[in-house]
């Protein structure tokens, strides 16, 4: 059968299954699996030189994927998310892997080189799904949205330490200092190729792209600029994503970076489509019906083990609600699994029988996650209903020319305790549990909530309100919160504090909204301070 055929059968059933699956609400990301498994037996490509050329364009959907996920963060806010990454991405990755180690060699009696390989393997999640299904609900902003963002990053850098473990497990004769000074020196070449240099070129590249204006000619510029990131990632033994992303948030400091998410979005869902399918061929269906029990009892171990792991190590920091959600979206295991389960069988370190096991675990998980990502919100209010009810227990009824403050960051508690000694009436409105127990105690008027859903401000009688103080740092949630309240009623003085120069900008084009700047503000108190000294 010809490759022409094979590609149109695909899209053919691509199309199919996902139309009928969207009748019953089944996410898309099922029914590209499904046609990935039927093409396999449709026209026979069991053997892996048939589709593993597919394999490399597939992984292209991820390369994508990490870049318009690093145009959404910019350096400044890269450092804002240190904890995520290095502390819930550290622990997460060290302590899941070493568990899973753990398990497999002392419980199932696996030889030593291959637990270590399984257990950090299987201490990936799956950026491709997770990272999709958030970015389409938008949950991307929320907290947990941002810890699985935090989390999936880590992992992405971990692969290059797996994969060179597993290398130096497989030959006896490599020197470990030599590996790890070749990666030091790769990180650091890729680092100042691609953020000193790159940074100053790619803008002119862009800059003399827009000028055509040519659309054609701009898409190619973009294109150019993600391939050659990640293929220079690559070749210094990175992986294709992790240059992508790097490429991805040097743009983001550029004023290309919204024309840029809109021209690619459509080559990112393609391509990750097209990903997808390549897992689907990887089912055997007869070994999975054959060791089906096997399968799903190793399945839902994992599930737990990660959940608890990632629940704990996040519950410290946060609140039991978002640790909960962020446990339950980085739960499976994810597609970097299958580049160390490869490499690991093409060196003999496992078998194709256990390899063809640890492949079908990946999948099955990874079949799941839509579902669970998709009911998220209602899993997490029915397991912390009670807490959630109990802390909203405050009669609004009886506000009236009050203040709604949105958010209870270090701001709106200021806010709030300015209000609170003046004898103003306020109430606040916050989204972490956490923020709205700790408010309770101190004896702040504070509900939890959403502000940016209109409900609630309803709720709160926005319509008898003196004024709304927005006070978010969340980007996305800052301007929905705005829209939400202007949408409602353009009566009621509306109060956006920004903290940097981008979310100024998020917002100018909205009329009603009074814009307080922090810089701005500082500057003027400054100036203000030194007149007063002069006089």
């Amino acid at each position: 059968m010809d490759l022409l055929t094979i590609i149109v059968s695909a899209i053919g059933f691509s199309l199919l299954f996902n139309i009928i699956f969207k009748k019953f609400n089944i996410p898309q990301v099922i029914g590209y699996i499904l046609t990935g498994t039927v093409i396999v037996y449709l026209f026979g490509l069991r053997n892996e030189t048939d589709w593993h050329t597919l394999n490399h364009i597939a992984e292209f959907g991820i390369v994508f994927l990490m870049f318009t996920i690093g145009l959404e963060l910019s350096i400044d806010k890269m450092r804002s998310m240190k904890r995520e990454v290095l502390v819930f991405g550290g622990v997460q990755v060290i302590a899941t892997g070493f568990l899973f180690f753990a398990i497999t060699y002392f419980i199932f009696d696996i030889e030593i080189k291959k637990a270590i390989v399984i257990g950090f393997a299987l201490a990936m999640s799956s950026t491709a799904i997770v990272l999709k299904v958030l970015n389409d609900t938008k949950d991307i902003q929320k907290p947990y949205g941002i810890n699985s963002l935090g989390v999936l990053i880590f992992q992405d850098m971990a692969v290059v330490p797996i994969l060179l473990m597993v290398t130096l497990l497989s030959n006896s004769d490599s020197s470990l200092s030599e590996l790890l000074i070749e990666t030091v020196i790769s990180a650091v070449i890729v680092f100042v190729i691609i953020f000193l240099i790159g940074k100053h070129a790619i803008s002119y590249f862009l800059k003399f792209a827009a000028e055509t204006k040519l659309d054609e000619i701009f898409v190619g510029a973009i294109l150019f600029i993600v391939i050659g990131s990640a293929a220079l990632a690559h070749y210094f033994g990175f992986s294709y994503s992790l240059g992508a992303f790097l490429a991805g948030m040097v743009i983001s400091e550029t004023k290309y970076r919204h024309q840029t998410q809109a021209d690619l979005e459509h080559f990112r869902d393609i391509l990750l489509g097209v990903f997808f399918v390549s897992v689907g061929m990887q089912i055997d269906v007869s070994f999975a019906i054959s060791n089906i029990h096997i399968i799903l009892s190793i399945l839902a171990g994992i599930l737990i083990v990660k959940a608890l792991i990632i629940f704990f190590t996040i519950k410290y920091f946060s609140n039991n609600q978002t640790a909960f959600k962020t446990a339950l979206a980085l739960c499976q295991v994810g597609e970097f699994s299958f580049a160390v389960f490869e490499l690991s069988k093409a060196n003999s370190l496992i078998d194709p029988s256990l390899h063809q096991l640890l492949v079908l675990v990946v999948v099955f998980s990874m079949i799941v996650t839509p579902f669970i990502l998709k009911n998220i919100d209602k899993i997490a209010e029915k397991i912390f209903k009670n807490k959630i009810l109990e802390s909203s227990l405050i009669n609004t009824d009886e506000l009236n020319n009050h203040v709604i403050i949105c958010g209870y960051g270090s701001v709106g508690k200021r806010v709030a305790s300015q209000f609170k000694a003046i004898g103003a009436e306020y109430i606040i409105i916050e989204k972490d549990l956490k923020e709205v127990e700790g408010g309770r105690n101190y004896g702040d008027n504070i509900i939890f909530g959403d502000a940016s859903k209109k409900v609630l401000l309803k709720k709160c009688h926005l319509e008898r309100a003196v004024s709304v103080i927005v006070a978010i740092n969340n980007q996305e949630a800052l301007r929905m919160v705005c829209e939400g309240v202007l949408e409602l009623t353009k009566d009621v003085k509306l109060i956006a504090r920004v903290a940097s120069f981008d979310d100024k900008k998020l917002l100018e084009d909205l009329d009603g909204v009074e814009i307080v700047y922090d810089k701005d503000e500082v500057a003027k108190l400054l100036v203000d301070s030194s007149l007063i000294c002069k006089i």
